[in-house]
């Protein structure tokens, strides 16, 4: 079935996504990235990727604006961590930053997840705009970069790896976890934090770190036994062997939700120039979701990487637009594929809040594609 072209993705989008985040999304954004509410950080995420998207692809300046806007309302919000009202972190210093105001989500606390969700993408937005030229344009553009970037080199970098230190005596305990997906936060900001820092130190500390996130995720990808060129893996470390990660007690299969952050920090890797990995890398990554996650006769996402469903996520294999979706920019049959799925199963794309990231991302892989074609 031919679905796919330039002109279908980009009226999803206009039709689809452009509507929502006017008429809702954009509201939320705003209001969750002033709240303070570390917890909010996650669901803004999802906003400031789809705004980076959508931007890349159109050049209006309108959703740059409000992803800038977004950042700054983050930043803005910090606060002196043992002046925080409420903080019950075992560890209180003079950095800036947020506490979860959302029950049994580190309600009261300082969560480096959190934090580590958003910064990935406000990274990312600082070196898209370093390259094309932006931040030299003007003195005030200039000042609002370094403004932005001291902010993540003192209150996100270096607050948690002196954080990690002072709990473990380790530099990267708390970054690496015990969770693929959880470190692959941080490791897609060491990889971008590494190319805009000039503090040879954390330059330093970030290649150590995304270097031991590749080691540590080399040794958990397996290839399929029913499908070789497809991959499978646990989201508990295999080999924590001289890596700074620790291991669970019991090995846990990789959900396909949380298999998001990993699939993105590998294009993030793949983009930045990384020699760990490559297109191979790539391709077995589309080939799990070809031949294994989706359901062509449901036209669902499995719960899990091996295909099988979940009882404890079930149906939240259906959430792709934070990682596995991007893998289309890399082949079209699978942009179809997610075509063909937004097409059929919008409810899906509702039900777990991804709709304008969703579009967003079908128009930039489009754009991908039509640019190396």
């Amino acid at each position: 079935m031919q679905l796919s072209n330039r002109c279908f993705t980009q009226s999803l989008f206009i039709e689809k996504s452009i509507n929502e985040y006017n008429t809702g999304f954009r509201n939320i954004y705003f209001t969750q990235s002033i709240s303070a509410n570390s917890y909010d950080f996650m669901f803004v995420s999802t906003g400031l990727d789809a705004l980076q998207a959508i931007y890349t692809v159109t050049k209006d300046s309108t959703y740059f604006n409000d992803e800038k806007k977004i950042i700054d309302n983050v930043i803005s919000s910090a606060k002196v961590s043992a002046a925080i009202p409420g903080n019950t972190y075992k560890i209180k210093d003079d950095y800036l930053g947020w506490i979860s105001n959302t029950p049994d989500r580190a309600y009261k606390n300082e969560a480096q997840l959190f934090e580590s969700y958003i910064f990935q993408y406000i990274v990312k937005c600082l070196y898209q705009l370093k390259e094309s030229g932006w931040v030299s344009f003007s003195p005030e553009r200039t000042q609002w970069y370094n403004n932005v970037l001291f902010f993540t080199e003192k209150n996100i970098w270096e607050k948690w790896v002196n954080r990690s230190i002072r709990q473990s005596g380790l530099s990267y305990r708390i970054f690496l976890g015990i969770r693929t997906h959880m470190a692959a936060h941080w490791a897609g900001i060491a990889l971008v934090l590494e190319q805009l820092s000039q503090n040879s130190e954390i330059k330093k500390q970030c290649r150590e770190l995304y270097t031991a996130y590749d080691t540590l995720l080399k040794r958990n990808l397996q290839p399929n036994p029913a499908h070789p060129t497809a991959y499978l893996w646990n989201c508990t470390w295999d080999d924590n062997d001289n890596v700074q990660a620790r291991k669970d007690s019991k090995a846990i299969i990789q959900d396909v939700s949380h298999g998001n952050h990993v699939i993105s920090y590998i294009i993030t890797a793949l983009e930045m120039g990384s020699p760990n990995w490559t297109r191979e890398d790539i391709n077995k990554f589309i080939n799990t979701v070809k031949y294994v996650i989706y359901d062509r006769q449901k036209h669902i996402f499995s719960d899990l990487v091996d295909g099988t469903s979940s009882l404890i996520t079930p149906e939240r294999g259906n959430f792709q637009a934070d990682g596995w979706l991007k893998l289309g920019r890399y082949d079209r049959d699978l942009q179809n594929l997610y075509i063909h799925f937004a097409a059929t199963k919008e409810n899906l794309l509702n039900k777990y809040a991804q709709s304008f990231q969703y579009y967003a991302n079908l128009a930039l892989n489009e754009y991908y594609i039509q640019l190396n074609n």
